[in-house]
């Protein structure tokens, strides 16, 4: 092997090696961050004593209440590995309270203990009704903005049937 090629080769490997560093340290960070901003007035996060400056309403997902005062709040507990999983009837009243929250422009934070799974589940849920995006394109969009998300397999059923829930729902409307 030539001189040249085996420093083009050690230059991939490094500028490889830097990628792949900056990704890992980009991950790092992202869950030392409470909460994430995943579109003006929408919050997406973790358990924390103050919420996003500015917070109006606040949708808790986690088995105990928040301390912190807001205009409007919902607290809908699902516990990890509980008796009672989430079904469809209830995604669709916290996707309501959120909707109704934006609708009259207050700033909404939604959070579970950690800001990865069930949270991220129900902000999913919203940006698929709100925009008319599939589970895939909503996931991806929060992940953008909060890559440490990862709902787990049974709420991700969970939004493929909210997903085919919302295009017989805009079906109806249609007709």
């Amino acid at each position: 092997m030539t001189r040249m090629k085996r420093f083009t080769l050690l230059a991939m490997f490094l500028a490889a090696g830097l990628a792949v560093w900056l990704w890992l340290g980009r991950i790092e960070q992202s869950y030392e961050q409470p909460f994430s901003r995943i579109e003006d007035g929408l919050y997406l996060g973790s358990s924390v004593r103050e919420p996003p400056p500015g917070t109006q309403a606040v949708v808790n997902l986690c088995g105990r209440e928040d301390t912190y005062p807001v205009d409007a709040s919902l607290w809908e507990p699902i516990l990890e590995g509980g008796p009672q999983e989430p079904d469809l009837p209830w995604l669709k009243r916290v996707v309501a309270f959120i909707t109704e929250q934006r609708d009259a422009g207050r700033t909404t934070y939604i959070h579970c203990m950690n800001g990865v799974n069930r949270s991220a589940m129900v902000t999913i849920a919203y940006l698929m009704a709100k925009h008319d995006l599939s589970r895939d394109q909503a996931l991806a969009l929060v992940r953008a903005k909060r890559p440490q998300v990862q709902p787990n397999p049974d709420l991700m059923r969970l939004l493929a049937e909210w997903e085919t829930t919302l295009r017989q729902d805009a079906v109806k409307v249609e007709k």
